[in-house]
């Protein structure tokens, strides 16, 4: 009778366990937004024909994958586990490095390593294709300046071209630094246009700064505001009115979605602008009209008051624009920020045409990481394709 009732109570706690995730995922609300950097899938319609049956049962898999109960305490609990017995995380689009390093391969989960191989040349962007990345490039270029806008590009090398010494064996192989790749070579044809690209600046400052937080993708501290007052001082020739001292801060990765359950803090260096009286807001009400013209736009602005000059300095770019744009107010008295990741195609005419005649910056940085050349130029080609249709 004893064995009996054990069997009973291990069964039943047996089918608790195995019932909590159905009952937690039904009493629950569907999630869009995940920690991973990407939308969850969301329930499926059931299909209209029977052709469709099979896709939708596809479609049914991953949206319980994706939205059964407790799938973030499952994720954590592997990530720790994982972490912690194998030096590995569970994201596709993390590769653990030596030295504590991780490196963030790919935009998306469906082509694990598709940045890396990009940027050190495994899947090189075709000839056609850089030609095309130069044409309109220059076409941009050419656009602004005419209009009296002093306008230059920027591409930020990412810390695969920094650090690859770092990444595992494979990947090592993949990234020598002494192939001379597809960026290297783009970025060279394009000398006379005048791209910024301060690869060899980085490696130089590496053997005196932390350039790459181990474990972040973005650049953070130091080493963006090197490089804003490389480009005032070397493009724009504008000297920074004041220089300022950082403090030692420990900040969290900002790779931390894509291994929750662990948690990490490195040290950086942290500037202190409003101690020198720069206002900054942040945010959608931060620039009239925005919205009107970029439904998802968010905009940052630095107001230096103390700066007695008719500067105004607009910078469109892609995430690394957040963490530079305060250190051009040590040179500009007005500088506004302007995240284009999800400037719709048929958003950017109009956009573009409000940015130059109505914001009217004296100053336009065009600011991308190493692995955003092309979609950029696509962008660019769409633009340059509208300007033109509505000059004829």
């Amino acid at each position: 009778m004893l064995k009996k009732t054990y069997q009973i109570c291990f069964l039943s706690i047996f089918m608790l366990i195995i019932t909590l995730p159905m009952i937690k995922h039904l009493v629950s609300d569907d999630k869009t937004i995940s920690n991973e950097n990407r939308t969850l899938t969301q329930k499926p319609d059931w299909p209209n024909k029977f052709v469709d049956l099979k896709k939708h049962t596809a479609n049914i898999d991953d949206y319980l994958a994706d939205q059964f109960g407790f799938r973030k305490n499952f994720i954590s609990g592997a990530n720790k586990v994982r972490y912690k017995l194998f030096d590995e995380i569970i994201s596709k689009q993390i590769t653990v490095g030596k030295n504590g390093f991780f490196y963030f391969n790919s935009h998306s989960a469906k082509t694990p390593n598709s940045l890396i191989k990009s940027i050190c040349s495994i899947i090189p962007l075709s000839l056609r294709a850089q030609k095309k990345t130069k044409k309109y490039f220059a076409a941009f270029l050419k656009h602004t300046r005419n209009q009296g806008i002093i306008t230059h590009i920027a591409v930020i090398p990412t810390k695969l071209k920094i650090y690859p010494e770092y990444l595992p064996a494979l990947e090592k192989k993949w990234c020598d630094p002494l192939q001379f790749n597809w960026v290297d070579s783009l970025m060279e044809s394009m000398a006379e246009l005048q791209v910024y690209y301060p690869l060899e600046m980085m490696l130089e400052l590496k053997k005196s700064i932390q350039v790459y937080l181990p474990k972040h993708f973005h650049w953070h501290g130091h080493l963006p505001a090197i490089v804003a007052e490389d480009i005032m001082k070397n493009l724009w020739n504008i000297k920074p009115t004041f220089n300022i001292k950082p403090k030692i801060a420990n900040v969290q990765p900002d790779l931390k979605n894509h291994y929750r359950g662990l948690t990490f803090y490195e040290e950086s260096k942290q500037y202190n602008y409003k101690s020198q009286g720069i206002k900054t807001c942040k945010g959608k009400n931060c620039l009239a009209d925005l919205n009107k013209y970029y439904k998802k736009g968010i905009s940052f602005t630095h107001t230096n008051n103390n700066i007695k000059t008719k500067n105004k300095l607009v910078l469109l770019t892609d995430s690394f624009g957040a963490f530079i744009s305060e250190h051009f107010s040590r040179g500009f008295p007005e500088v506004i920020l302007i995240s284009i990741n999800y400037l719709k195609p048929e958003e950017e005419y109009r956009f573009y045409q409000w940015i130059t005649k109505d914001i009217k910056p004296t100053h336009l940085l065009y600011l991308m990481h190493d692995g955003g050349i092309y979609g950029r130029a696509n962008k660019l080609e769409l633009l340059m394709n509208d300007i033109n249709k509505n000059n004829e």
